[in-house]
């Protein structure tokens, strides 16, 4: 879907720039990655038929926070698209 393309390919574009330099591994808190997920997605979400929430509390990584915040939305979205919760509780 057009959907599905854009997603790949600012997804492909983060990546890039991404490999271009060397962060410094940083914390980086993935509650609020996933928060952004969420938004970001709401309207693929939607068009799915899924809810979305988040529960939870902070969850603290070490790395680069760009690359933490594409691997989260990818999940997310793969989740969205794929059927990753059961038909009768649509809720990634």
């Amino acid at each position: 879907t057009n959907d599905r393309a854009i997603a790949l390919t600012e997804a492909l574009l983060l990546l890039s720039r991404a490999g271009n330099s060397i962060a410094e591994p940083e914390i980086v808190d993935l509650s609020l990655l996933a928060d952004e997920a969420v938004e970001t997605l709401l309207t693929l979400a939607e068009k799915h038929s899924v809810f979305l929430t988040i529960d939870g509390s902070s969850a603290d990584v070490v790395g680069a926070s760009p690359r933490w915040r594409g691997d989260c939305t990818h999940r997310v979205s793969s989740l969205i698209e794929n059927g990753g919760a059961p038909p009768e509780y649509p809720t990634v």
